[in-house]
């Protein structure tokens, strides 16, 4: 499975990820959803953000959740500090170059998406 990621600002192309790249943004972007990992499970307060569904997180079902522009702002910033704050550190030397090329690529464009929908 992967996540294409649709933006707002049309002149700006989807944006791909891996099942494995998506879910360590939503790991960096820790509780800015009412979704997070815990171990190999996810654990979600249903019923306070009505976008995560009733009993798997939305965010995660590629089925068009829509991420605001505030959000994809945030998103942007905080993987960008993850990426400057373990830089040189085992968390990005473990990563795949892959996974961290396009941790890196998402963030100019998170930024400049106006917000997306996650398919």
């Amino acid at each position: 499975m992967s996540y294409d990621l649709i933006p707002r600002n049309k002149s700006l192309e989807e944006f791909h990820m891996s099942a494995f790249t998506f879910p360590r943004i939503l790991e960096i972007c820790v509780y800015l959803f009412t979704c997070i990992q815990i171990g190999p499970e996810w654990t979600c307060s249903f019923g306070h953000d009505k976008r995560m569904g009733k009993d798997y997180p939305d965010i995660l079902q590629n089925n068009g959740f829509p991420v605001s522009a505030l959000e994809a702002r945030i998103m942007s910033r905080m993987t960008r500090n993850w990426l400057l704050l373990n830089a040189g550190t085992t968390a990005i030397e473990g990563l795949q170059e892959h996974v961290r090329e396009k941790l890196e690529d998402f963030v100019p464009w998170s930024e400049k998406s106006r917000g997306f929908r996650i398919y």
